[in-house]
Order: C-alpha cells, then sequence, then structure tokens
C-alpha cells in the first residue's frame, strides 16, 4: 500500500487548489491571459511531480501513487458541459478549437487582456453594457483551459496507470519497450504489426519476461490501445505465429 509521506503532492495540490479557485481569482480583476499564463505553470509543475514520483516509487508502489492522483483530480473537478464551454463563440468569431486561446484574434484577444472589472473595462473597452458578455467569455474560456490541462495530467495518469498494472516491473515496461524497437513496431497501422503485437502475447518467453502473471489480454489490448490510439479488441489481432520464434530468440539473446 502507498504510504503518502513516500510521495511528493505539493505541484497535485497547488494545481488543484488554483484550478477549483479560479472564479475567486476573477474577482481580484485578473484577464484570462494572465490566469491563463498560471494555470499553464501549475499544470506543468503538477505533471514534473508525477513523473519524479512514478521514478523514485517501487514497482509496486506506482498504480497506487497514479490511482491516488486520479481520485483527486476527478474528486475535484467536473466535467460535464467544459468541453463545450467554448461552442457558442466559434461560430460567431470565426474560431477553431485547435487554435484555442486565440490570442492572434484580435477581437478575442483584446476581450481577453482586460480586467473585466466594471471600471476596468468602460476605461479601457468601452460601453458598460457588453460587461456581462466578456464576464462569460472569461468564465467560459477559463473553464476549457482548465479541461484542456487536467484532461492532459489525465492522460499521463491513464497512460502510466494501464502499464503499471500490466508489466512485471518497471524493467519489464523498458524490455517491452525495446522489443517494439527490435520488431520496427512504431504504430499500429502497418499491415504487420498485429500480428507481431499479437505474437509478443503469445510467445512464452515474452509472456514469463514481461506481463504480470494475472495481467488478461483485454488488459494488454486496453494498454496498447492508450499508447498508439487504435481500437484493438480480443477478436481483431491477426495471428502472430510466424513471430513467436524471432521474439523467442530475441529474448534469449538478451539474457535479461
Amino acid at each position: 500500500m502507498l504510504n503518502k509521506n513516500e510521495i511528493t503532492t505539493s505541484g497535485l495540490e497547488h494545481y488543484i487548489e488554483f484550478a477549483s479557485g479560479i472564479y475567486l481569482n476573477l474577482v481580484a480583476n485578473l484577464s484570462f491571459y494572465d490566469l491563463y499564463k498560471s494555470l499553464l505553470k501549475w499544470s506543468d509543475n503538477c505533471i514534473i511531480e508525477i513523473k519524479k514520483n512514478l521514478l523514485v516509487l517501487n514497482d509496486d508502489k506506482r498504480y497506487d501513487y497514479l490511482e491516488f492522483v486520479k481520485i483527486e483530480i476527478e474528486h475535484n473537478f467536473n466535467f460535464k458541459k467544459s468541453d463545450k464551454a467554448l461552442y457558442p463563440y466559434l461560430e460567431k468569431y470565426n474560431l477553431k478549437i485547435e487554435d484555442f486561446p486565440f490570442s492572434n484574434n484580435i477581437t478575442i484577444n483584446q476581450m481577453l487582456s482586460e480586467k473585466y472589472s466594471e471600471g476596468n473595462y468602460r476605461k479601457n473597452v468601452g460601453n458598460t453594457s457588453d460587461l456581462t458578455i466578456v464576464k462569460n467569455m472569461h468564465l467560459n474560456f477559463f473553464e476549457y483551459a482548465i479541461y484542456i490541462e487536467t484532461h492532459k495530467i489525465l492522460d499521463i495518469i491513464n497512460k502510466n496507470r494501464s502499464g503499471a498494472s500490466i508489466f512485471k516491473s518497471n524493467n519489464s515496461k523498458l524490455i517491452f519497450e525495446e522489443l517494439l524497437h527490435y520488431l520496427n513496431i512504431k504504430d499500429h497501422t502497418t499491415r504487420r504489426n498485429p500480428a507481431k503485437l499479437n505474437a509478443i502475447w503469445q510467445t512464452h518467453a515474452s509472456r514469463k519476461k514481461i506481463f504480470k502473471a494475472s495481467t488478461l489480454k483485454k488488459e494488454y489490448l486496453e494498454y496498447l490501445n492508450s499508447i498508439f490510439g487504435s481500437s484493438f479488441t480480443t477478436k481483431s489481432l491477426s495471428t502472430g505465429s510466424s513471430y513467436e520464434t524471432i521474439i523467442d530468440d530475441w529474448i534469449k539473446e538478451q539474457n535479461f
């Protein structure tokens, strides 16, 4: 079981504190772009902390740590509507979501570079009747920024969490990655790659050296799908029998 004294959590705590209290920061009259820069800083710090913790934890503690971070993130953030927060603005201002945060758009940049307090808006932008519109823009853009950054953290958690649960150890994961390189598997799209990936699972030597005895093929496929962006199922991998001897010989030559 994970002992919390074994890990550093300040980066995670600071990110959650900042992102959860971001609406309070709005009251302090900070512009969207000011807060966005701070959000990126706390997000980066959190990711750096996660990677450092994974390096120092024992193999049997990594999964518990990743599960701990995942629960903390999901407990503090609700994303039911956050991914749709910018939809009303895309058509109105002719924006593409992949260009977020749209700092090159003159209109958006002007509206979101200004603090949205009534006195400041009247002084620097103009008609106070537009204040509510601008305030809502700030809130919606913050919601989407938090959505993007938090899912960036969750993607790292889920990718490592899947691997932590199927490999015997961190060294076993490295063997798996070296085997992918040896078999020239860079993605899942090359015609022979599904057969090679299946052969890794089917070959006795690789199963013994790489995967936990309790690992199911379903879990192996979930891991492949997480690293390759594929959609393998238990029935979709073609037979890899022609590669089993190649893999078996490679494992023996490495003398792991």
